[in-house]
């Protein structure tokens, strides 16, 4: 007596399955980054720290300089959201594609982002293949981190902030580079411009060298002296000399 194959460990027809082993036609996956991100309440977080720079923006009492700054921040905040929308849908793209090699299907993978589709809802060939996409989600971890969602603060974002990994934080620290640079390049007005110095460190044999091309140490005395302190004492005298 033969036993029936039961559906609840064969979620998928056999003939079916063994199809899918063989496919060699592109398949294509669905995913809501957007919903995702809101589930993680990271687009709040978002909405949350742009609507606080543009508060302060609106602000009169705000100077040009602090202006200028809190309009480079929401920016980028937002230049940094849309890079990780991508770098999520690689790393999702990356983990579907274990996921369904490790159950025989080698046929190449896409992903497509159905954020701007009403409900987010994306219609799968069969229900192999949406199970197989929705189990990946729980393997794809968050660009910010390279890790998976942490849930130990209530909420990914809330862990986001925590490690200082947030938008406002990440746009913060990458603006201050930016500053020192202007800053270092900033001309400095009726300022007299003063060589740099330079600190080079010479042996005893380059001392009496120098001491003796100078005309500071004789040809008997870079005889008698072979270790350069009387060079090293000449120069030095020269240079305080030349100072005074």
């Amino acid at each position: 007596m033969t036993t029936p194959l039961s559906l609840a460990t064969a979620p998928i027809e056999v003939p079916l399955f063994a199809q899918l082993r063989t496919r060699t036609e592109p398949i294509t996956l669905g995913l809501n980054v957007q919903g995702r991100f809101e589930r993680f309440g990271i687009n709040a977080q978002l909405r949350a720290q742009s609507l606080e720079l543009r508060e302060a923006m609106n602000d009169v009492s705000t100077p040009a300089v602090d202006m200028a700054e809190l309009e480079w921040l929401d920016a980028q905040i937002h230049r940094s959201h849309q890079e990780d929308t991508l770098a999520y849908l690689h790393a999702y793209l990356a983990a579907a594609t274990v996921l369904f090699r490790d159950h025989g299907v080698t046929a190449a993978l896409s992903v497509v982002d159905i954020s701007g589709i009403t409900g987010g809802v994306y219609r799968y060939e069969n229900a192999f293949i949406r199970t197989l996409a929705e189990l990946a989600l729980d393997r794809t971890p968050l660009p910010m981190t390279g890790a998976l969602p942490d849930y130990s603060m209530g909420s990914p974002a809330a862990m986001l902030a925590l490690d200082g990994l947030d938008y406002l934080s990440r746009a913060t620290r990458a603006m201050k580079p930016q500053t020192t640079h202007q800053e270092a390049h900033m001309a400095v007005p009726n300022a007299t411009p003063q060589p740099a110095g330079v600190t080079v460190e010479l042996s005893y044999d380059e001392l009496q060298q120098l001491s003796l091309l100078l005309g500071l140490v004789s040809a008997r005395e870079r005889e008698i002296a072979p270790h350069g302190n009387t060079a090293a004492v000449r120069i030095e005298a020269a240079a305080q000399a030349s100072r005074g």
